[in-house]
C-alpha cells in the first residue's frame, strides 16, 4: 500500500555513505524538484535535488537541502540479515549509534545519518 518515505537529508556523503554504503540502498533515480512544485507542496521556494533509493520493499525519496529539520521521535524500524557488518560500517564511517542492551528482549539499536535521521535496525527472525 505504501510507496515510499520521504526524508530531508542535509548532507550529499551521506547519499553515498549512509543510504548506499551502510544501508545497501540501490539508486533508482534522481530529479530535482523545481521551485513551483516545491512551493505548492511543501511551502519552500526553492529547487532542491532528490534521490530515490530502494532495497527490497522500502523505498526513501531523500530531498538535499541545507534547511534542516528538528527530528525528535521520528525513526524507521528496518530488519537487516548481517547486523554485525552494519555496525562495523557505521562505526567506521563514524555515524551516530546507540545500543541500549535489554536482558528479555533483543537489544535497541539506533544508527543515524548525520542530519539525523534515525533507523531502529532489528536482526531478520
Amino acid at each position: 500500500m505504501f510507496s515510499h518515505l520521504g526524508l530531508t537529508v542535509n548532507h550529499q556523503e551521506d547519499i553515498e555513505n549512509f543510504y548506499k554504503g551502510i544501508l545497501s540502498l540501490e539508486e533508482k533515480y534522481n530529479f530535482t524538484i523545481g521551485k513551483d512544485y516545491s512551493s505548492q507542496i511543501f511551502g519552500i521556494d526553492q529547487e532542491t535535488p532528490v534521490y530515490l533509493l530502494a532495497k527490497d520493499d522500502l523505498q526513501l525519496e531523500l530531498f538535499l537541502t541545507d534547511i534542516e529539520t528538528q527530528l525528535i521521535y521520528n525513526h524507521i524500524e528496518i530488519y537487516v540479515h548481517d547486523l554485525d557488518k552494519i555496525l562495523t560500517e557505521v562505526k567506521s564511517r563514524n555515524y551516530p549509534l546507540t545500543t541500549i542492551e535489554r536482558n528479555d528482549k533483543q537489544d535497541l539499536i539506533f544508527i543515524a545519518d548525520k542530519s539525523g535521521n534515525k533507523f531502529e535496525i532489528k536482526t531478520s527472525q
